[in-house]
């Protein structure tokens, strides 16, 4: 087990359940995230896998908006799992360890992998077995933040560390950078953009409470940014530059 794994399971092992389920009509970048995701899973039926499904929020949140299909989630946390499975009665989670995925070639047609990629020793080869599960004519959806994007305030090495120390992060990305990595693999259909210039102080604002108190709880007024952030990044979904978040819907080469 790497060091950088073991840095990331004492991060999550005390992570406290605090949502159930995320819905689209949040105003929050969960809603915007999940919203991405079903638009890309709209025609698909079949098996899908959340791979870092960590407590099943997302996997949950799917299941909620999709009864049709069969959702399944895997993660490294053990406490994770364990939190998810009595959460959710009708979806079955395993313990993996990344980027080993027991599962057999074409097991899927749907994958989803939201915000894992950050936190890999060996991004390139999670890649490979994600290619090896996903059906032909599956579709991978995932988000993965770029701090090194043109723009970011994480460049600034004060805010990347206080968010390192708290998420585990061990690969910082730019857009480029993301883009070649999915690229051998898959072959990118659309990108979507968030956290631009308000949401990335948001983000910076909560990392910073959040370092002070684990426990913290968004205040009144963090939330209003949140909420303007939101709206900020759905106008500018499309737009690459004061972004940091990057959705990408993919299809296997």
């Amino acid at each position: 087990m790497s060091e950088a794994l073991k840095k990331n399971l004492r991060i999550y092992k005390d992570k406290k359940l605090t949502v159930s389920h995320i819905s689209i009509t949040q105003r929050s970048f969960q809603g915007l995230r999940l919203k991405y995701l079903l638009e890309s899973i709209k025609d698909k039926k079949g098996r899908l896998i959340d791979v870092g499904s960590g407590m099943g929020v997302t996997a949950r949140s799917v299941k909620m908006y999709r009864p049709d299909i069969e959702v399944k989630g895997c993660d490294a946390s053990e406490s994770s799992v364990s939190w998810a499975q009595e959460e959710s009665i009708d979806i079955d989670y395993k313990i993996c360890i990344l980027p080993d995925l027991p599962y057999s070639e074409g097991s899927f047609e749907m994958i989803v992998g939201v915000d894992i990629f950050e936190h890999l020793d060996d991004p390139e080869r999670t890649l490979k077995n994600i290619r090896r599960i996903i059906r032909n004519r599956g579709v991978f959806h995932c988000f993965i933040p770029c701090e090194r994007s043109v723009l970011s305030l994480y460049k600034f090495n004060k805010f990347y560390k206080i968010k390192k120390e708290l998420t585990g992060h061990v690969q910082k990305y730019s857009f480029t950078e993301a883009e070649d990595l999915f690229s051998n693999h898959f072959n990118i259909i659309k990108r979507n953009y968030s956290y631009h210039f308000i949401g990335q102080i948001f983000d910076i604002i909560r990392h910073g409470r959040l370092r002070k108190d684990p426990d913290y709880q968004n205040s009144k007024a963090l939330n209003m940014m949140q909420n303007i952030a939101y709206y900020e990044s759905k106008i500018l979904s499309f737009m690459p530059l004061g972004a940091i978040g990057l959705h990408l819907t993919m299809t296997p080469k």
